[in-house]
């Protein structure tokens, strides 16, 4: 790319709070705040959203439209707003007659990867971790939190580990609750593998500092789904009898196994126990019975 082509960040232009998230307005170009639009048929239907610049708004950022899919757009190559939340959301030009919105990161896709390239933001955009919109509700602390384990392992580019892009699955790969028993916001994820072979439980922690942590990762063999376990649930956790759970926790499960994974507080560590089936609980049972049976006929056989 020739040092004319390069393109220069006017960046930070406006920083807008909401609600402990910053939005920024970027612009690149050879010549600043000299937009440039790509004609666009967008093949599925994309969230817009109606920006705020003027800092006299207390939502910078809300909810216009859903852009239907087939659509035909005019999408801003070299102009985008950041949300820590959301992403990058691409500017429309001159749709319903405003100058001020922008469709969700996702649109970005669909443009010609040079002109990404070309014109790109630098960050890690958010659709290649987050592929469904059902995603779209989890907090943003965590979100943020999940994207940085994305970064950091790279999983965007490799592939090793992704969210499922299978929507009835979507719901069963998430669960919130206060794990560690602190009063905060937890949630636990499941990855998959890029074989579909295998997936990563992964538990985030959000403390009181409002700072968000790994706390908790296990490599599983096979396809699991998750859901959330309140406390006081009736588990089995040291033995054969059902107890009342102390905090929350997950309940994972395949077709075969199904566990209950738990903090302990006294260890500070989460710990997995099996949870047995009704049938498993009765062959236990009758095996149990027939151990003290053998047992009794061989002390009546004694005498």
């Amino acid at each position: 790319m020739s040092k004319k082509v390069l393109t220069v960040f006017v960046f930070a232009m406006l920083a807008l709070s909401l609600g402990g998230y910053r939005v920024y307005r970027y612009y690149t170009s050879r010549v600043p705040n000299e937009t440039e639009y790509k004609r666009l048929v967008v093949p599925k239907a994309i969230q817009l959203y109606e920006m705020d610049f003027t800092g006299k708004s207390d939502q910078p950022v809300k909810k216009y439209k859903i852009l239907p899919a087939k659509s035909v757009v005019l999408v801003a190559v070299n102009e985008w707003a950041s949300h820590d939340d959301l992403g990058d959301l691409r500017k429309l030009k001159g749709y319903d007659g405003k100058d001020n919105i922008y469709a969700e990161e996702i649109i970005g896709n669909y443009l010609p990867e040079s002109m990404v390239n070309a014109h790109g933001s630098g960050r890690l955009m958010y659709y290649q971790i987050f592929p469904l919109s059902v995603y779209n509700e989890i907090p943003g602390k965590i979100k943020t939190c999940i994207a940085a384990y994305f970064h950091e392992h790279d999983f965007q580019r490799t592939k090793e580990y992704q969210f499922t892009a299978i929507a009835d699955r979507a719901a069963k790969v998430m669960a919130y609750g206060d794990f560690t028993g602190d009063n905060g916001q937890d949630m636990a994820v499941l990855l998959e593998n890029k074989d579909k072979t295998g997936s990563r439980l992964v538990i985030f922690h959000v403390d009181k500092s409002q700072e968000c942590h790994v706390i908790f990762t296990t490599d599983l063999s096979g396809l699991f789904i998750i859901k959330s376990l309140k406390k006081g649930s009736r588990v089995f956790m040291n033995d054969y009898n059902l107890e009342s759970a102390p905090l929350d926790g997950i309940i994972i499960k395949d077709k075969e196994n199904k566990y209950a994974i738990i903090y302990d507080s006294d260890y500070k560590s989460f710990r997995q126990h099996y949870q047995y089936s009704d049938q498993e609980i009765n062959e236990l049972k009758e095996t149990q019975q027939k151990l003290e049976d053998d047992v009794t006929d061989t002390v009546e056989s004694s005498y």
